[in-house]
């Protein structure tokens, strides 16, 4: 699984989730003080975004196949890094996707996306109790 974010308020837990549920966790960090973050929280391996294209580290730690799983964090434009980044047949899950996407690579990579968003029942008013 890759995280973009890990090291940020939800990607952190995202990291820990992953590593409890027995995934090998690879945590996208722009530091190497964040990469000692993700490392203490389980990441099995950091990646300097700064460092390295998308295409470059899906190369060095995939043979280029792309990730099973990718959890987006950041959202928006990253968005298309992420189904860069994923598999054939893999999956993407975003928390930040309120912005226009070309979904090309989500259709020639047979991907699926989940799209979380916990602000729901609030805005909706649906689920909660009076």
């Amino acid at each position: 699984m890759l995280i973009y974010g890990a090291t940020g308020g939800v990607g952190h837990i995202g990291l820990q989730l992953a590593k409890w549920a027995g995934a090998k966790v690879y945590a996208l960090v722009s530091s190497e003080g964040k990469g000692a973050i993700a490392r203490k929280l389980g990441a099995d391996f950091t990646i300097n975004y700064c460092q390295q294209t998308v295409e470059e580290f899906v190369a060095d730690h995939t043979n280029g196949q792309g990730f099973d799983v990718v959890f987006d964090t950041v959202g928006n434009d990253n968005l298309q890094n992420a189904f860069r980044a994923a598999k054939l047949n893999g999956t993407v899950v975003s928390i930040v996707s309120t912005s226009q996407q070309d979904l090309t690579l989500l259709h020639t990579k047979g991907l699926t996306l989940h799209l979380v968003y916990r602000l729901i029942p609030i805005l909706h008013n649906v689920g909660r109790s009076h």
